[in-house]
């Protein structure tokens, strides 16, 4: 079923091509759907052999989804939830202050999966834990996020960031941007699939 793919590489340019943003829930409009009418593309730019775009495809997506997996954007989650925390009117119940050390916990495993995965990549051992890795920074992100919003109480309903203390506190932005995670480089169901295949070998 692989047979036959050729990776082509399509200055966006080309005549033919057009783009029609799509408009996030985060008020922006980065993702877009892109048509092609009648496009021709060189034979240089094909990457790899014809007819082998499937190994190059999959390689390529391994590395994106290394990349997708750096805890950076979940490190900028916590310290927004740290910030609010200090910065709040409120003082956490039992059930907030379980969930924001959970928070804490799960930047932490997925820092260490990084970096174990970074040292793995680099000795060429890179494979379907890329997927693991990017669903993992997926979820962590979007949890840390989520337990902001609870922390937030009722400024988690206002669309412009709240002065707090002189500072401004992001609350919504980051949590709405967060939501298109689950897309980027392979859906997080297919990331599901992936590692059932490739890692816990069941059938398809």
């Amino acid at each position: 079923k692989r047979d036959g793919i050729t990776f082509v590489l399509i200055d966006m340019a080309t005549p033919g091509i057009s783009r029609r943003p799509i408009h996030t829930i985060a008020f922006d409009d980065e993702l877009a759907e892109v048509f092609f009418e009648d496009v021709r593309v060189p034979l240089a730019n094909v990457v790899g052999d014809i007819g082998d775009g499937w190994s190059v495809a999959t390689g390529l997506l391994d590395e994106e989804r290394l990349l997708l997996g750096n805890p950076s954007i979940a490190q900028r989650a916590i310290e927004r939830l740290r910030r609010l925390v200090r910065l709040g009117r409120l003082t956490p119940d039992e059930r907030l202050a379980d969930r924001i050390a959970r928070a804490e916990i799960e930047i932490e495993v997925l820092t260490s999966c990084f970096l174990n995965l970074s040292e793995q990549a680099l000795r060429g051992e890179q494979g379907a834990d890329a997927s693991y890795l990017k669903l993992l920074a997926t979820e962590t992100t979007q949890f840390i996020l989520d337990v902001v919003q609870d922390a937030a109480g009722e400024w988690a309903a206002l669309r412009s960031p709240p002065s707090l203390q002189g500072e401004r506190v992001d609350i919504n932005e980051m949590f709405l941007q967060s939501r298109r995670l689950s897309i980027y480089g392979g859906s997080s169901e297919i990331q599901k699939t992936i590692i059932a295949g490739r890692t816990l070998g069941l059938p398809r």
